[in-house]
């Protein structure tokens, strides 16, 4: 329903049947906002502080909001707001062109992934780093002393996870180092730009890793596991 002042209502219950007297009372309110580019409205809102209770790409995202950011109105004093590109229902399994299109999406808006190395004594060493992508390649920076700096010099062998557990990109690659001076300008002023800082202007010795991706997963729900690899051995499968 549309109220005078030109607002957008949409009731929803529960009980599909009239079980009883109008009780008049409200369990909880829904933001919706309609965008046009739902990572880039995610990204807006994620970086004002709201934290992301939900997430599938570029169709629908649901932040949690209230005091404590869990989305229960019990709990927290507020209910979820959605941002969404489009209505969503049972979440289908996507094709494969579509799940390339999303993945690629993702690897270009995405700006921190977990990043896992293996090699130091204490075993796998994860840690979440920003990143650029330049279509072919990750550029990521890190303390050279750091032990994910130590682990990529020593192995290269590397894995990062992009997104929320119901829209997951998995990368296995192997990492460069590159020098400052190999990297050229037009690269670290990308990296900065993308990323927020620059390790060249730092007192700290930074590393520049270049990650080239060998293999590629991608799925949202379990109907999309059997199919879930996209790259295999360094080239996209569509």
């Amino acid at each position: 329903m549309q109220v005078p002042d030109g607002t957008i209502w949409k009731v929803a219950t529960s009980a599909k049947k009239d079980t009883g007297p109008a009780t008049r009372q409200i369990d909880e309110f829904v933001l919706l906002l309609g965008v046009a580019d739902v990572a880039a409205s995610k990204r807006f809102y994620v970086e004002r502080g709201l934290a992301v209770a939900k997430s599938f790409g570029r169709m629908y995202a649901e932040f949690a909001a209230g005091d404590d950011q869990r989305g229960s109105p019990s709990r927290a004093g507020g209910a979820p707001h959605d941002v969404t590109g489009g209505s969503m229902t049972g979440a289908p399994p996507r094709g494969l062109e579509e799940r390339l299109r999303d993945t690629r999406a993702k690897l270009e808006s995405d700006i921190d992934p977990w990043v896992a190395t293996s090699g130091s004594p204490g075993g796998v060493h994860l840690i979440p780093l920003s990143y650029l992508w330049d279509g072919t390649a990750f550029l990521i920076s890190t303390p050279r002393a750091s032990v994910t700096g130590r682990n990529r010099r020593a192995h290269g062998r590397v894995r990062l996870s992009l997104g929320p557990t119901r829209d997951v990109v998995v990368v296995d690659g192997t990492a460069e180092p590159v020098d400052v001076a190999d990297l050229g300008p037009a690269a670290g002023d990308a990296f900065a730009t993308k990323t927020g800082f620059d390790p060249r202007t730092l007192d700290e010795p930074y590393q520049y890793f270049r990650i080239r991706p060998r293999r590629i997963q991608a799925w949202r729900e379990a109907n999309e596991l059997q199919r879930r690899v996209l790259m295999r051995d360094g080239r996209w499968l569509g």
